[in-house]
């Protein structure tokens, strides 16, 4: 009996104990500070921070869980902590209490419960980023909302849609090289914005690398995707000073080049023809030029590159290595431009403009060897010999809601000799691609993206150009195809598309002089017979 009694009389000595650390903990020095402070329609965020500065406290809590933003009035003089908060935040209903001298903020249950049960309107924010210099649409800008700590980011051609809860926001538009833009809106309807960026010339002098939980990743990256800047492949070392987009790839850890000077590569073990390179989607076969020592991709003409080492995007078609998607310049929408380069090797010329002042642009870019004229002034031999590319553009805004892009690539090399008088052979190559894009917006959420495109790779094996005498083989590719994309949340963008293509192969005919137009004689392959000495019993 009297083990029983001292029992009880522990149990009962530890549950008073509790109950005086609970009293003693609530009834902390902290919240018994009595300070005035004086706020009119300010964030709820802002009032914390002007109470810790003037009583000397600390605040923990999370501003996603945490209404920072909510505005507030308070009117305290001479008022403790804890009188201040439980006004403060009684309709907020968020709970506080003190551990380790901080002031602990958590979302109370009530609140959690009526959020999910009141049905919040919406409305989206959509349209497009662009340089203000030259009008191009900026791929892979930033919108953040700072309000929510969310955002999105550009597609490939500029376009941009995100969809928020009715309110009032300052949206920031960045790019990388480019000013920020700070843009207030008063979301009660949908909304469409053409914002323009301008370029940072700015010099800085140090840079600072601050931790904040509002400076995050927007938008979750593609798994194995890496970004060129085409900017920066003029610093690159380039073999007789021609700058090469192909072989700048070697800089990217996996991908290893063919030898010393060539533009044929290989991704993670994959052989050179499971590379797929194409020049606004449309492909190209055979990317180099004077026996692979230089690409047929024009520096000057490359608008962003994108290079997919794994994991290829199912509306790019795949490949088994690598994916690398170039996309060309849409030309200057403001002013007319030229530029221009000559090298130990080749010279180049780019032009670009506008048709239609902000409404149609232009967007030429040439490339020719000189080779031939060096060979030529040797009048010992008789050679032809050179390589050219040609890259155009043509962008058309119909308006907001339709654009038109038609673009054009072309590229030849060709080897010729003549070691006997009027006989003349050699080996001759080209690629032409051309591609025709509708981008259609059917409403703010929803963008789609229309491609024709064709593309062709010849190859000549000629034994006498006199009489028209050559070997040739060719691919034809001609595909149509239809992207559409849907914004519904910021969290959530749903795509899906449809691709039709035709292939035509052709590995080899040969055509002589003296035989009417258009009859060809098929290359047979022969097939070997192995014989077998295995001797296999019934």
């Amino acid at each position: 009996m009297d083990l029983l009694k001292h029992h009880l009389w522990l149990i009962v000595s530890f549950f008073a104990f509790f109950l005086l650390s609970i009293s003693a903990f609530s009834q902390s020095p902290i919240l018994n500070k009595k300070i005035s402070i004086h706020a009119t329609e300010k964030p709820l965020g802002e009032i914390l921070t002007g109470i810790s500065k003037i009583a000397n406290v600390h605040f923990s809590y999370s501003s996603q869980r945490i209404p920072v933003e909510t505005k507030v009035t308070v009117k305290a003089n001479n008022q403790t902590i804890k009188e201040i908060l439980d006004t403060v935040l009684k309709n907020l209903d968020i709970r506080y209490f003190v551990i380790e001298e901080q002031i602990i903020l958590k979302p109370g249950k009530r609140r959690k419960t009526s959020t999910s049960q009141i049905p919040l309107t919406k409305y989206t924010i959509s349209g497009y980023i662009i340089d203000k210099s030259d009008g191009e649409g900026l791929i892979g800008a930033t919108i953040y909302v700072p309000e929510l700590n969310t955002g999105t980011i550009t597609n490939p051609y500029g376009f941009y849609s995100i969809t928020l809860p009715r309110g009032q926001y300052k949206l920031v538009y960045s790019y990388i090289g480019y000013n920020n833009f700070l843009k207030p809106v008063l979301l009660d309807t949908d909304r469409f914005f053409e914002i323009a960026l301008e370029t940072d010339t700015s010099v800085l002098e140090e840079v600072v690398v601050i931790s904040s939980e509002y400076d995050k990743v927007v938008e979750k990256t593609q798994m194995s995707e890496i970004k060129i800047n085409p900017q920066s492949i003029h610093y690159m070392p380039s073999l007789m000073g021609e700058v090469d987009v192909i072989k700048s790839l070697q800089s990217i850890p996996g991908i290893t080049m063919f030898g010393d000077g060539s533009t044929l590569f290989f991704v993670r073990g994959g052989n050179k023809d499971q590379n797929l390179i194409q020049i606004d989607e449309a492909p190209i076969y055979n990317p180099s030029h004077l026996l692979g020592f230089f690409s047929t991709i024009i520096p000057d003409a490359v608008k962003e590159i994108k290079v997919y080492k794994g994991d290829m995007p199912a509306s790019q078609g795949g490949r088994l290595s690598s994916l690398i998607d170039i996309k060309t310049k849409d030309g200057n929408l403001k002013r007319f431009g030229m530029s221009g380069s000559f090298g130990l090797v080749s010279g180049k010329i780019s032009l670009e403009g506008p048709i239609k002042k902000d409404k149609s642009s232009f967007f030429i870019s040439g490339r020719r060897s000189y080779f031939g004229w060096i060979l030529k002034s040797d009048n010992s031999t008789d050679t032809d010999f050179y390589f050219y590319d040609l890259n155009a553009k043509i962008n058309y805004r119909i308006n907001e809601r339709n654009r038109l892009f038609l673009s054009f690539y072309g590229g030849e090399d060709n080897y010729t000799e003549s070691p006997v008088p009027e006989q003349s052979s050699g080996i001759r190559w080209n690629n032409v691609a051309g591609t025709l894009r509708w981008n259609h917006l059917f409403s703010n959420k929803v963008f789609s993206n229309t491609t024709l495109y064709a593309s062709k790779y010849d190859y000549f094996l000629v034994t006498s150009r006199e009489r028209e005498e050559f070997w040739n083989s060719h691919i034809v590719n001609i595909s149509l195809k239809s992207d559409v994309t849907w914004y519904h949340k910021p969290d959530n963008i749903f795509r899906s598309g449809l691709q039709f293509s035709r292939y035509n192969f052709n590995p080899g005919n040969f055509k002589f002089g003296n035989e009417p137009e258009g009859l060809r004689y098929p290359v047979v392959h022969r097939k070997k017979c192995h014989r077998n000495n295995n001797i296999h019993k019934q």
